[in-house]
């Protein structure tokens, strides 16, 4: 609960700065709590990736972001 609070409050920094939070490699457990939480249903500015390869491929310069 104290991590998902802490993400919650990133979240909502990052998107005053204009910033998006990703997340890659999100396993088990954590996913199944994010799962059903605000921040995955619908507040996270970003967007969440298997793996930290595919994210950078997907946000790397040229790429969308």
């Amino acid at each position: 609960t104290t991590a998902l609070l802490a993400l919650n409050e990133l979240n909502k920094n990052m998107r005053q700065q204009k910033r998006r939070l990703h997340l890659c490699e999100v396993k088990g457990p954590v996913m199944d709590r994010l799962k059903v939480s605000r921040l995955l249903g619908k507040d996270l500015t970003g967007q969440v990736f298997l793996s930290a390869a595919q994210a950078y491929q997907r946000l790397a310069v040229g790429g969308a972001a």
